[in-house]
This record gives structure tokens, sequence and C-alpha cells, in this order.
């Protein structure tokens, strides 16, 4: 609406005449302008005005700058140039030649300059946003294009040299221009087209002068010529440089510098001052389209640049004033002409012929007619010049009252009617078309317009504040004191101050509504509304309110009440549902237009209200726009340090301190603070200051930001942060399973390191029996020795005595060897399989020669049994091997047969050992009645069970019969060795030592 309003106000005005309504404001360093050296000004996409000086550039929203200058990446701090592309990026172009682009992002300038120097772009010295997307950058040489984040470089063509882009097609074709200069520096203009090095066609303008300068707008070249008066337009660049439309135009002002807005050309004219001889520049608005001159902006300044905003504002960038600003006309109007828009005026109100009445502080009564003609009238005073406190108009006659009396058409005095004195007067309230009553110091009356009589009532009540009456039987009465009711016809007065202590309160003004609404004007508490003489609602600036320094208050249309205070105009529109009343609170202040904030009276009349100010008087419409204010984050900084813009962080548990920086965008002054919420709107929280320090704890986090005006108005663009802070370790679900996990997993190592402990004094405990085990059949074993040696010596003494000398050198060596192995193999729990099948075989060749050969032996390998990779217990094969030679064979009376084989079962050793003897049921019934124990046997079961400890499963002999034969059935000994047990036997023997 406020746009809508702003071009209907520019259509109807001239900017001669607005520059006479409104006074320019200069924004220098004292407002935050980082230099009041200002070279240029734009307006971006959001809204805020980005200012071009030589100390860096600043971003304005309103109220608030924002400067960047080295530490945010502007190249050079002397930026003479800003453009904006199609797509709102910045740019900007120093005065080292250098440029840069804003990333809104990381709220930082990038600087390109080393880029664009490697591509041969070097002393640009104008940038321009392109139409259709992109920006050119101009240099001495020629023209490049950065488009989509890289440039493109229009090299020379051959023939040609120092062309310039004015528009590239579509089909690859570019439109340029050159400039050629002759002896007396008089400069001719060629278009070209060309596509990529070649020239399609050409076209030449002639000599237009000489200083030309050049520039382009919505695909149009203009060409204009210093100190001159003459300009060029070149349009309709189309297929061909024979369709371009070249038009000759005229400016009323001779040229100097210029600048395009969106409607306007801006020619800045430069003059001197016959007085002091500085240089003036005055700027000069032209209408874009037809040339026709509009407006002219000249002030003590010299300007550089123009800028009218979507506002309608208007920007001059001044060399040393820092920004002039000229803002349009505002929708509230002063009503009275100079000198009375700088008067104190106390009343007010408007006629049925549509003159408006105000009474001032001079005691004068103001007149302003329909066709806009002021006149002035003079009181009668008695004494001094009062105040004209109130005006009435009845009975055709104009009824003004002030503390030196009531006076009819301004110079008859109306007298009390008993005493004759002067009626003084502070406030008054019409009872019906004949009958006013009049409040003051010294009591309540009343007075009638037709005989012009005053008859005071007989009531207590002093020092009188405000009048209201309700249905032309009662009159609320305001006093010092609080609030009173006198009912007229009874002639009583009812204190209601003693009902409620906020009916206590100075009462400064008084209005009754027709829904049977009393409202109630207090000195410092707000609005008070009374429904059947009860508070029904107490209005504060909390509720939206100016202020609670209430000064008037008057009804308007239906369900609306205007409310004056010390800090402007509150609009109140209230609605009552039931026992539920809620308002919508629009407020107006000299940044809308009043001339002052003080309010000494109300008149509503057909939509307008007229507002008494302290410096004159203003006409507010029934509908005053509210300005549309966008927040914007434009710095974020995560535990102290800066981070890029977004608006959804996803946060590590660490980064809980947030610092946010807002801006509140309006251009046109209305800003006034921020708004932000936790709870989604639910309850808001005034931030005096644009930045918000925050401290998250875990979790997702929402925070509504919104702007509010100076009139308290809330915007309705709100803005939505989402920060969602992870969890720490120790707070989330799977933490908590992991440590009861790892507490199980200590539990179970707890146990199982007990349990391996156990173990590991188990397998020590089995360590040792085998051990032992292995020390007892060591020592059995040399106790069978000496029986053994006895038997072998004798056989080979048998030997010699038969002079079999060969033989007993045999026995006698193997015997020797057999000695040495055993010893040897004593020494060790564990031999190789290979040599313990060659003690065997060594043992069974002395007994076989011991008994002449009765026997035969067999040792079979099965399954490729390699006896290299084997180990196996000690002494353990050899008792078994001579248990079945001396309890089987021997005694057998068939010639024996022994067989040892050797296979592998699954991953196991399986050894059997096999004989033909008389068996074992044979070998017991032999033996039957003898006391002998095979202590032997014993010892071997004893050690294979120690051994058993160290493997699965357990070492033990089986025993079957091989034969049929009842006589000599056999015996067959098996004995599975598994093929860990002595990986297992040397861990446990790690462990021991």
């Amino acid at each position: 609406m406020r746009n809508a309003l702003v071009f209907i106000l520019l259509s109807f005005f001239s900017f001669r005449c607005l520059a006479q309504v409104v006074s320019p404001i200069a924004i220098t360093t004292q407002e935050g302008l980082p230099s009041n050296v200002v070279y240029q000004s734009l307006e971006d996409q959001h809204g805020f005005l980005w200012i071009a000086t030589d100390q860096g550039i600043a971003r304005y929203d309103g109220k608030h700058f924002q400067i960047f200058a080295k530490e945010q990446g502007v190249p050079d701090i002397e930026v003479l140039q800003i453009a904006m592309e199609l797509n709102g990026r910045i740019w900007i172009r120093c005065y080292n030649n250098s440029i840069a682009y804003y990333h809104t992002k990381t709220n930082r300038f990038v600087d390109i300059t080393s880029f664009a120097e490697r591509m041969q772009i070097n002393a640009i010295k104008n940038i321009m946003a392109l139409p259709n997307g992109g920006i050119q950058f101009d240099t001495e040489s020629g023209s490049a294009i950065f488009n989509e984040n890289c440039f493109q470089y229009f090299s020379k063509i051959p023939s040609l040299d120092s062309t310039f882009i004015i528009k590239q097609n579509a089909d690859g074709t570019e439109f340029r221009y050159r400039v050629f200069r002759n002896h007396l520096n008089d400069s001719s203009v060629s278009i070209y087209l060309t596509k990529g090095n070649k020239i399609l066609s050409e076209r030449s303008l002639g000599y237009l002068g000489n200083k030309l300068i050049f520039s382009i707008d919505e695909n149009m070249l203009y060409v204009f010529c210093r100190k001159s008066f003459d300009y060029y337009v070149l349009s309709n660049f189309g297929n061909s440089v024979s369709s371009i439309k070249v038009s000759k135009k005229t400016l009323q002002h001779e040229y100097y510098l210029h600048n395009f807005t969106c409607n306007y050309l801006n020619i800045l004219h430069r003059t001197k001052d016959e007085v002091n001889g500085k240089d003036e520049i005055e700027v000069y608005v032209y209408d874009k389209k037809s040339a026709r001159f509009l407006y002219s902006l000249k002030n003590d300044f010299i300007a550089f640049h123009m800028l009218q905003d979507r506002l309608g504002n208007q920007w001059v960038s001044t060399v040393d004033k820092g920004m002039v600003v000229y803002r349009i006309p505002s929708i509230v109007k002063p009503c009275l002409k100079s000198p009375y828009d700088k008067v104190t005026f106390y009343s007010v109100t408007k006629g049925k012929n549509g003159i408006v009445y105000a009474g001032n502080e001079k005691g004068e009564i103001v007149e302003m007619n329909t066709k806009n003609e002021q006149s002035i009238h003079k009181v009668l005073a008695t004494n001094k010049i009062e105040w004209q406190r109130n005006i009435i108009l009845s009975q055709n006659k104009i009824f003004t009252f002030s503390d030196g009396g009531v006076f009819v058409n301004y110079n008859r005095e109306i007298k009390n009617k008993y005493s004759k004195t002067h009626q003084p007067s502070k406030t008054v309230c019409e009872l019906n078309d004949s009958i006013i009553i009049n409040g003051a110091e010294n009591g309540l009356s009343k007075i009638n317009t037709i005989t012009e009589e005053i008859t005071p009532f007989q009531t207590s009540l002093k020092e009188i504040t405000s009048l209201a009456v309700l249905d032309d039987k009662v009159v609320y009465i305001g006093c010092t004191d609080g609030l009173h009711r006198y009912q007229i016809k009874e002639g009583s007065v009812i204190h209601m101050n003693e009902k409620d202590i906020r009916l206590k309160e100075r009462i400064v003004s008084i209005c009754c509504t027709k829904d049977d609404l009393v409202w109630v004007a207090t000195a410092t508490n707000g609005v008070l509304v009374l429904k059947n003489n009860e508070i029904l609602k107490q209005i504060k600036e909390t509720d939206g309110l100016k202020s609670n320094n209430s000064l008037a208050i008057v009804r308007g249309r239906d369900n609306e009440i205007w409310l004056g205070t010390n800090k402007g105009v509150s609009r109140i529109i209230y609605k009552i549902d039931k026992s539920n009343f809620t308002t919508d609170i629009q407020n107006v202040s000299i940044i809308d237009g009043l001339n002052s904030n003080i309010v000494n009276q109300l008149f509503y009349s057909e939509g307008k209200v007229y507002v008494a100010t302290e410096m004159g008087v203003n006409i507010i419409p029934e509908q005053v726009p509210i300005p549309s204010i966008k927040v914007k984050l434009v710095g974020v900084k995560i535990n102290q340090k800066d981070t890029i813009l977004l608006s959804d962080y996803e946060l590590n548990p660490t980064e809980k301190n947030i610092l946010l920086q807002f801006a509140g965008i309006e251009l046109g002054g209305y800003f006034d603070h921020v708004d932000y919420s936790l709870d989604k709107g639910k309850t808001w929280t005034n931030l005096e200051s644009t930045k918000l320090s925050i401290e998250f704890d875990h979790g997702n986090h929402t925070i509504w930001v919104r702007a509010v005006d100076v009139n308290k108005n809330a915007s309705d663009d709100i803005l939505k942060l989402r920060f969602d802070i992870a969890k720490p370790f120790w707070k989330t679900w799977w933490f908590w399973v992991l440590i009861a996990l790892l507490f199980q997993l200590g539990i179970g190592y707890a146990f199982f390191r007990r349990q391996k402990k156990k173990d590991i004094e188990q397998k020590k405990l089995e360590l040792a029996k085998a051990h032992l085990a292995s020390l007892e059949q060591q020592a059995f074993t040399s106790l069978m020795n000496p029986h053994f040696m006895f038997n072998a010596l004798n056989s080979i003494q048998h030997y010699i005595n038969n002079q079999d000398r060969q033989n007993a050198n045999k026995y006698l060596s193997d015997f020797a060897s057999l000695i040495r192995k055993n010893f040897e193999a004593a020494q060790q729990a564990f031999i190789p399989l290979e040599q313990e099948m060659e003690n065997i075989s060594l043992y069974l060749r002395l007994e076989k020669m011991r008994f002449n050969d009765k026997f035969n032996l067999e040792i079979e390998y099965i399954d490729d049994l390699d006896p290299e990779d084997w180990m196996m217990p000690t002494m353990i094969l050899q008792p078994l091997i001579e248990n079945a030679l001396l309890h089987g064979i021997m005694p057998s009376q068939i010639h024996g047969e022994l067989v040892i084989r050797l296979s592998l079962q699954v991953e196991d050793l399986l050894i059997e050992v096999i004989d033909n003897g008389i068996g074992v049921e044979n070998s017991r019934a032999l033996k039957q009645g003898s006391t002998h124990r095979s202590r032997g046997m014993e010892l071997i079961y004893k050690r294979l069970l120690a051994l058993s400890f160290f493997c699965k499963q357990e070492l033990k002999l089986e025993y079957s019969v091989p034969y049929l034969d009842k006589s000599n059935p056999g015996n067959k000994i098996s004995l599975r060795i598994p093929e860990s047990l002595y990986q297992s036997w040397k861990k446990a023997q790690t462990m021991n030592n």
C-alpha cells in the first residue's frame, strides 16, 4: 500500500513542491556513516542502501550502518562505484582499479582482482550490471563480462581497436561501439555488429563533439558531451546496425555528470557561486523516456550521484555532506499555513461548512476554509492572552473556552447568571444541541447556547479536567483526584474513585461510544474502559499504546477510538466478543508526518482526525499505511567465531554460545527495534539492540524475529532461524546402551579373567601333575631298565659264549644306542614322532634278537602321514609295545606278529598297537592268583589323564580284540593324540614360567 501511495504522490506533485514541503535530512558520520565523502549509493533487493565512500562501503538499513573495509574483504577502502547484478549480487570498484563482490553467506567481500588480471583484464574504469544477468567491466581497451562465476573477455578484433560491448544477442553476436578522435579532439562514433573476431556490419554516426561520455541503460546507448546541452540515445539494437535508432535530445541544463534510476535520468549541473566562488552541483531530474525536465534538487552541497529508492525517497551522494535525503511527503498533512505550523494549539473543531477552527496559545482562533484560505481571529481578552482550550459550534455561533472566560463569536463574553463574573473553562462537552456542560477549577456549570446564560451546578467537585456525556442522563467527570459520575436528573454525584484504586488517577480526557462504553484517558496509567461502571479493560503501552501519558481522547467510527499522548496518536480498533475484549492498535507520530508528538486535542470528522499539537494542526486520514519492515540476519558468531549466514544450523554439543546480529530494513526511518520469540510467537521479548546473545542447551531450537517500528507496530514478516545442537555423547541413548554393554562386558571380562586365572592355576596344577607323572614314569622306567639291562647283558653273554661275535657286537651297539636315546628322551616331555619311532624300532630289534625272532614287526604309515609333523608325549608308546610282547606274544605258542599303525583321524594322530598274542583274558587267566600289579600301565593312565587337561578331548587307551582265534585272539590298543596337544602344552609352559 505504501508503494502505491508513493506512486500516486509522485504522479501528482512535482519535486519543486515536494522540496518546499519536506526539508532535506543530512546523514553524516555523526549518524554512523564512515565518511562524509560519498561517491554513489544503491538499493539492493532486500531494501538495504549501499553507500560507497572514501572510507569503505556502508550498508544502511534505515537506522544502523554496517561498515565494510579491509577487514571485511574490501580491496581498497576508497570505493568509487557500486553495481548490482540481476540476481542481486553486489559489486564494487575501488580507486586502485580492484573489483570485488559481496558474498551473502559469509557477510564479506571477495576480491577477484588477481583473477581478472590473469585474464588480462586490467585498469577497469567502469562496472555495469547487464539487463539479462551478469556484470560488464569496461577497461581502456575493451569489455569483459562476468556471468555465472566466469569471465568472458572480448579481445580486440585485429582490424579494430578499443571496442566496447553495448548488447549481446542470443545468436552469439554483439553490438559494440568505438570512438575516433581527430587532431581537434573532436570525436566520431562507430557501431559494429560482430561475432567472434569477425565484423558483420558497421555504421558511423559521425562527429558528435569532444569529451564524450558513454553510458548503457536498458540496452540503450547514451552519448553525452561534457559542457553541452545535447545528448544522443541509441536504441532498437536488433539484427543489424541499420535498424538502430538515433535520437538527439536536448537538456535544459548544461551536462557535467549523470546517473540513471528506474524511471529517471539525473543530470548533475556544475556552477560557481558568484558570491563566494565555491562550486555548486545541482541535480536535475528528467523523465528517462521523454527527456522532459521534472524537478531539481539544490542545496548547500556538491552532488556526486542521486538515487530514488523504492519508496520514492531521494538520496543525494555529496562531496562533503554525506548523504542528503529528501523523503516523500507524508500522508499525514499539516492543516495550517506558516507561521501557524510552528505555534502551539490546544483546540480544534470542524464545522458543517468544512471550515476548520483551531485555538492556540496566543488567544487566537485560526480558520482554514475548503479553498485552503487561512484567516485569524483574536478572542477578546480581559487581562491577558489566554489559551483557547475548546471550541464548540452551536446555534450558528462559535463558542470559545479558556481560563479567561467563555466567548461567543470571539468578542462577546458570557458571564455567570448569578454572580455576573467571568466563567473560567478547562473542559467542555455538549449535552444536546443547545446545552454545553462546562468544567473548571471552581466546579461544574451548564451553558445555554440559545439564551447564552451560564448556570452553575451545586456540586462539591473542584479541579475538573475532563467531561463526557452518556445518554443525556449521566455526565462522567474527570478530576485531578480521579473519576466521578453526575446524575443530571437527581443532581447527585457518585465518586467512582472510591470503588477502584485505578480510578483515583488524574483524568485528562473522557469519551463515550454508542455501545455504552466509557473511555477514560489517565495522566500516567493509560486508558481505562468502563462497562456498566465497572472497569472492563485497561490499555497500556504493553498493549501497544504509544505512551501511558494520555492527553486527549475522541471516538471515531464504530469500534474505533483515537488517543492523543505525549508521544503521538494511537488508533485503537476494539472488539467485544462476550467477555473477551481485544484491541488492535496503530500508532502515528512525527515519523508519519505529525508536526509534533505532543497532542493537546483531537477532533474526528468524516474519516479524518484533526490533531492540535505543539507545532500546529495536522490531519490524519483514517487509513495510515503501516510500513512492512523485514528483519535480516547480518552476522553470526558461534563460540566467538564468525560463521556463515544460514537459516538452519546443525551444531555440535560444544557450539552453544551464539551471537546473532539483525537489521530491520526500512529506509523511511520507521524501524525502532527487534522482538524475538523462543516459543514460536507465543511470547515476544524486546531486543534493545540489534544483537542477541543466547546460550542454548542441546536439542532443536527455533528463534522467531520480527521488526517493530517507531510506532510500536509489529511487522508480520517474521524471520525464522533453527538451531539443532547435538546432544553430548553422555546424554545420548546409545551412550548409555554402550555404557551398559561395556559394564556387562567389564563384568564378563572380570569373570573371564577370574575364570582364566582359575584355568591357569588349574593348568599349572595339571602341568605339575603331568610332570609328576612323567617323573614317576621315568623313575619306574629307571627301575625297569636294570631288568632290561640284565636280560640284554645275558643275551650279549650268550652270543659271546657261543662265539657269535657278529651278533654280540651288533646287539651291544644297538643296546648302547638305545640306552643313550632313552636317556635323551627322558629329559623331554614331548619328542618328535619320527624320533620316537626310531627308538621303538631300535628297542624291538634288540627284543627280536633276544627272543630269537619269535615275532615279526611291521610299522605302517597310512594317509601319507609325515612323522616329522608330529610331536608326542615321551615314554608313552614303548611301555605299550613292551606289554604286548611280554604278556601277549611271548606266552603264545605261535609265531608272533606285532603291527604298529599310524594314521590321521580328521586332525588327530591315531596310534594302534596290534599283536596276535594270547589276548587280555587268557593273560589274566595265566596270572590268576598272582599279586603283581602293572605299575607301568598305571603311570601311563595317570599321565594321559593329566595331559587330557591340555586339549578338548580326553586322552585314553582303547582296547579291542583283532582276531577270532580263542587261543590267540590278540590285542589292539588305540590312542588318539590331538593336533593341539603340543601347542597347548607349550602355552601352559610359557604361562608357568
